[in-house]
C-alpha cells in the first residue's frame, strides 16, 4: 500500500482522485489472495484512510468538504470489503476443494492398496502354509517327486511374495525421489541381453529380438532400465496366450531410441491407456481375474523411464495385442 502511494505521488496520479480507488482495490485484492480476508479487511480500511488523507481535498487532513467525496469513498470502503471478501472466500473454497480431492485420491489408493494386498498377499502365503504343512504332516511319507513338487511351489510363491513386496518399495522409493539414476553409457543389445537372461529357457523360446545395428549406445541406469524392460516382457508374456510370440523391437528415430515390447494379448481399452501408469490400477477385467497383480509395476516403470529422461507409452497393436514403447533421448 504505501509502494502504491509513493508511485502514485511520483507519477502524479494522485492528481485526479478517481485513480485511486481503482489501485487501492487491486492492493486489496492481491491482499486477499495471500492473507486471506482479515488482513483484506483491514487492508480496505487502511485503503479507504490513505485515500482520504492523501487524494481528497483538503489534503493530510481527515476532513471531506464534499458530500460526493464521501459517498465515493463509503462506496469504495464497501467495494473493497465485499471484494476482499469474496477474493479469499474463493481462495479458501479452492484451497479446500483442492485438499478434498488430495484425501479423495489419498483414501481410494488406500482402499485400492488394502483390497489388493489382502488378495494378492494372502494367495501366495496360503499356498506357502498348504504346502509346508503338507511336509509336516505325519503319515506314510511323500515320494521325492511329490516333495519337489511342493517345494517348487514354495520356491515358486516365496518369488511372487518377494516381487510384489519389491515393487510396492520400489513405488515408495520413487515417490520420495530416493532413487536416482546412475547413468552410463550402455549398447542397446547388452541392455536387451541382461533382460533375456532373468527368462527361463522356455520363455526365451516365446521371445524373438530386433535390434537396429545404427543405434549407438544409450546414456541410462542399466540396472533401473533392466527392471523396466524385463517387467514389461514379463506382463507381455503373462497377458498374452502361451503359444504367442512376444517381441522385443529396439530402432532409432530421430534423436529417439525407441524400445517396443509388442504382444498379442487381449489389448488395451480406451480405460486402460488412460489410467495404466497409474499406482494400483488394473486393466478392465482384471481387477477380479486369477491372473495375479498389484497394478504396482507399470507406475514404476514410468517412473523409472521418466527418471532416465525418457517416456513410457502405451497403445493398441493392429491385428490384436498391445504396444509399450520406451523413448530415450540420445546424448
Amino acid at each position: 500500500m504505501a509502494l502504491v502511494t509513493v508511485l502514485m505521488q511520483q507519477l502524479g496520479l494522485g492528481n485526479t482522485a478517481a485513480n485511486a480507488p481503482v489501485l487501492y482495490l487491486f492492493v486489496v485484492i492481491i491482499t486477499a489472495l495471500f492473507a486471506g480476508r482479515g488482513v483484506a479487511v483491514w487492508a480496505s480500511i487502511c485503503s479507504f484512510l490513505t485515500i482520504n488523507w492523501f487524494f481528497i481535498t483538503p489534503r493530510y487532513t481527515f476532513t471531506v468538504q464534499s458530500p460526493a467525496e464521501w459517498i465515493t469513498l463509503c462506496m469504495f470502503l464497501f467495494a473493497a470489503v465485499v471484494t476482499g471478501q469474496l477474493v479469499a472466500m474463493r481462495d479458501a473454497l479452492m484451497k479446500a476443494q483442492s485438499e478434498a480431492s488430495a484425501l479423495a485420491d489419498a483414501d481410494r489408493l488406500k482402499t485400492a492398496l488394502l483390497s489388493m494386498v489382502s488378495h494378492d498377499f494372502r494367495s501366495p502365503l496360503t499356498a506357502i502354509k498348504a504346502s509346508v504343512s503338507t511336509l509336516l504332516s505325519e503319515g506314510q511319507p511323500f515320494d521325492p517327486e511329490t516333495q519337489r513338487g511342493l517345494y517348487q511351489t514354495i520356491d515358486q510363491e516365496s518369488d511372487r511374495l518377494n516381487r510384489l513386496i519389491g515393487n510396492i518399495l520400489d513405488l515408495s522409493r520413487l515417490e520420495a525421489g530416493a532413487w536416482r539414476p546412475k547413468l552410463e553409457a550402455t549398447p542397446v543389445s547388452e541392455l536387451v541381453g541382461m533382460v533375456l537372461d532373468h527368462f527361463s529357457e522356455e520363455f526365451n523360446k516365446r521371445i524373438t529380438v530386433s535390434i537396429d545395428p545404427n543405434i549407438s549406445d544409450i546414456s541410462i541406469d542399466s540396472v533401473q532400465m533392466v527392471q523396466v524392460t524385463k517387467n514389461l516382457v514379463e506382463n507381455a508374456l503373462k497377458y498374452s496366450p502361451a503359444d504367442s510370440t512376444v517381441e522385443i523391437v529396439a530402432r532409432k528415430q530421430g534423436q529417439q531410441v525407441l524400445i517396443e515390447v509388442l504382444d498379442r494379448g487381449r489389448g488395451l481399452s480406451t480405460e486402460d491407456i488412460s489410467h495404466i501408469f497409474e499406482p494400483f490400477y488394473r486393466g478392465v477385467g482384471l481387477q477380479e481375474s486369477s491372473v495375479p497383480g498389484l497394478g504396482i509395476g507399470l507406475a514404476v516403470c514410468r517412473g523409472l523411464v521418466q527418471a532416465n529422461g525418457g517416456i513410457l507409452a502405451a497403445r493398441n497393436r493392429e491385428g490384436g495385442g498391445s504396444i509399450f514403447t520406451i523413448s530415450l533421448t540420445l546424448r
